[in-house]
């Protein structure tokens, strides 16, 4: 699932306020950080070198209706939240954060796609299995959960809300687990953010 990031027009603010405190609003628990919205914006901060300030909601809800409200210009955050408002014109949806452009809005491009080359941020929900389940059931789950992502119901579900169902292999997902961990490892030590 892609990450969506709505705010002014990204090269237009981020020249106008290249040294700014700008505020960043995107949910995450009253202090505590770590989150995946937190962490988006973090790695946003890293790579337009901006200077935006963590501002912790208790969830997407209040912090979209903040966006919505003019209180903060720039919510980092999954489409769900925020989609209804980008559709309804009342919030502008600047760039998906992952590398490929989301199905729900195929007009709207990557942050990649202006600029910000390399930014990928997603968010992805998996299915595991105890340790030691046997490789036959494994396969077995995957096959049918790759089926099941591509049946019209569940795309007709998903998509319209921003999220793109895919399935990847089990051995995809331990790379992908890797790949994630050292990627958000490495920025949170950057940032001097506890694991």
């Amino acid at each position: 699932m892609a990450w969506s990031i709505a705010w002014q027009n990204y090269g237009l603010w981020s020249q106008s306020q290249p040294q700014s405190h700008g505020r960043c609003s995107h949910p995450a628990r009253p202090r505590r950080k770590r989150t995946s919205g937190h962490l988006s914006g973090l790695l946003l901060n890293q790579m337009g070198k901006l200077n935006m300030e963590h501002v912790g909601y208790k969830g997407s809800a209040p912090a979209t209706t903040e966006t919505v409200g003019g209180q903060v210009p720039i919510l980092v955050d999954q489409p769900v939240p925020s989609i209804q408002h980008v559709r309804s014109g009342r919030l502008r949806a600047i760039a998906a954060g992952g590398l490929t452009r989301m199905s729900a809005l195929p007009d709207l491009p990557t942050a990649d796609e202006q600029g910000l080359k390399g930014y990928d941020s997603t968010t992805w929900f998996g299915f595991f299995a105890p340790a030691g389940t046997p490789a036959a059931v494994v396969n077995r789950l995957y096959d049918q959960i790759k089926r099941i992502m591509t049946l019209p119901d569940v795309r007709d579900k998903f998509v319209p809300s921003g999220y793109d169902p895919v399935a990847i292999s089990p051995q995809e997902a331990i790379t992908k687990i890797r790949t994630d961990r050292a990627k958000w490892g490495q920025l949170m030590k950057a940032a001097g953010i506890e694991p």
